[in-house]
């Protein structure tokens, strides 16, 4: 068996040439139907297989993909004292006050091209008006859901979705600065990989009593996206 490729060179995103190779021209070795990463074929784009199946992996050399999906932060299903306001600047998005419990949730499912097991993140743009202080956003829950099979559950509601370096989000000295916060998607049951077309609903929340918040204002959520 000798396995066929396509490898190219990713220059600012753009793929720029599809050249032929086959498995006996390269040193890297592997296992027919393994999904091969950039760390073994530098350059690789797409691998062939015996069946003339295409199985893409649409990755810069960097490692990672820059697909995403825009959610629109008016869609949230909010609850406790959480609201949405409009305006210029800062003053658009939803909105969760320093003055009580409040929450917000997503859904969404995973498009056709998305490779089982890549990482999945979902990016918060936020601002607060408070400085040099802390808002602890937590997991509140997460519902993963694939047909023909039992939800996919972990140990807790929240299991599945934890904030990247943490769950606080800490503001900068200046007032109503805007900055990015991730959040990492992982199997709930810590074993079955996502898939492309699971469906995924989860929600986060804000208790501002919590000693970790030291904001005494607003936190602003200005856009969502989910990496893939």
């Amino acid at each position: 068996m000798n396995t066929k490729f396509y490898a190219g060179i990713f220059i600012s995103g753009v793929f720029l040439w599809s050249l032929p190779v086959y498995a006996d021209q390269v040193t890297a070795t592997f296992n027919t139907g393994e999904t091969l990463d950039s760390s073994k074929l530098g350059d690789l784009v797409t691998q062939i297989n015996d069946n003339d199946d295409e199985i893409t992996a649409l990755q810069a050399l960097s490692g990672g993909s820059n697909k995403f999906i825009s959610i629109n932060p008016y869609s949230a299903l909010i609850g406790g004292s959480a609201s949405f306001n409009n305006g210029f600047g800062a003053n658009a998005g939803l909105i969760l006050p320093e003055s009580a419990q409040s929450d917000f949730s997503f859904g969404f499912r995973l498009p056709s091209d998305y490779i089982s097991g890549d990482p999945i993140n979902v990016e918060f743009i936020w601002s607060t008006p408070g400085t040099s202080c802390d808002i602890e956003l937590l997991s509140n829950f997460i519902s993963v859901s694939r047909p023909d099979v039992p939800f996919i559950q972990g140990f807790n509601v929240a299991t599945g979705i934890s904030g990247v370096g943490g769950n606080i989000l800490a503001a900068t000295g200046t007032a109503s600065f805007p900055q990015s916060k991730l959040y990492a998607f992982t199997p709930p049951d810590g074993v079955t990989a996502y898939e492309a077309k699971d469906s995924i609903v989860f929600g986060l929340f804000r208790r501002p009593t919590n000693t970790a918040d030291t904001c005494t204002t607003d936190l602003r959520i200005h856009g969502v996206a989910i990496q893939y």
